[in-house]
């Protein structure tokens, strides 16, 4: 039995976790694309889907071993729930981050950081102000300047806009007083979810992409219980990695006593399909060609047009 990579979500354990590769799969009816087409000289896909040894197997599931992932085998009545849409889907949050060289000028320039940014931004307050690192925070937004990288995380309903605001005015304090002028990554990641009531309104939107996979060594008495799949891809100047699953979260809070009777401890569990996409370049950027509010537009367009045809 393989053993999960640390990028796979959840906890698994020996003896419930099942994995496939697909190298270069397609959609069940696709047709494979031309030569001329093909712009991505490096790509890989995995299906991993996690599974209970205890319970009864579900008609469905059944149904699904035994005739090896046709075209449409869950486009039938058992089905009523609609497919996860990401126009439905909620942002829970954007970052970018920019690498460069280790840049130990932020010992002595720190402070001049910090006071740039809170002149354009005053609700970021700093949280960390150390040599090594500057943290400034509000309740939606985090900026994070280190030795070799800084990186801008936002969430709620302006993210997107506001994640390339204030990384752009993060690359130019960054770039005057550390004296930047090459990025080794510029990236940004994307993730969004969706709830479902259970896993079972996933199984049309994973359908497509399991068509190919083989079903022989599915444990018996078993049930599917998480879907997840993954997508890699590259030229030579930018990379796009996107991954797809279901996620059973549960937040655990320690609440004061004092306010235990106002402020909810333990929300309840969410069943969600979660999109996680990054977006990066290859390669050096010169600081002169590099708009970093322009570009977060340029790379969630990007992102956007993948899931569309992905979810089509």
């Amino acid at each position: 039995m393989p053993k999960p990579s640390s990028e796979s979500p959840g906890n698994y354990t020996e003896g419930k976790f099942h994995a496939l590769s697909l190298p270069n799969a397609l959609p069940s009816g696709a047709s494979p694309p031309s030569p001329a087409s093909i712009a991505v000289p490096r790509q890989t896909a995995a299906i991993k889907m996690q599974i209970e040894h205890s319970g009864a197997v579900p008609d469905i599931i059944a149904l699904y071993c035994r005739r090896r992932f046709p075209p449409n085998s869950f486009a039938t009545q058992e089905i009523k729930t609609s497919m996860p849409d990401l126009d439905e889907s909620e942002i829970e949050s954007i970052t970018i981050e920019a690498r460069y060289d280790p840049a130990f000028a932020l010992w002595d320039k720190s402070g001049e950081i910090w006071s740039e940014v809170q002149s354009k931004f005053p609700e970021l307050a700093v949280q960390v102000a150390g040599p090594s690192q500057v943290v400034f925070e509000s309740l939606e937004t985090r900026a994070v300047v280190e030795l070799e990288a800084f990186r801008v995380s936002c969430r709620g309903v302006n993210a997107e806009k506001r994640v390339g605001e204030i990384s752009q005015r993060l690359l130019q304090a960054c770039s005057d007083r550390l004296r930047l002028s090459v990025f080794k990554r510029v990236g940004l990641r994307e993730i969004r979810t969706c709830a479902i009531a259970n896993n079972m309104e996933a199984f049309p939107l994973f359908n497509s992409l399991l068509t190919t996979a083989y079903t022989e060594n599915l444990l018996s008495d078993s049930k599917a219980t998480a879907l997840s799949c993954g997508l890699r891809q590259e030229n030579e100047t930018s990379g796009l990695s996107a991954s797809i699953r279901t996620e059973l979260r549960e937040t655990k809070l320690t609440v004061p006593w004092e306010v235990r009777n106002i402020v909810q401890s333990n929300p309840p569990k969410q069943q969600l399909v979660v999109f996680d996409s990054d977006y990066y370049t290859i390669g050096t950027t010169r600081r002169e060609v590099l708009n970093l509010e322009d570009w977060a537009h340029q790379a969630g367009r990007i992102i956007k047009r993948y899931w569309k045809k992905v979810l089509q």
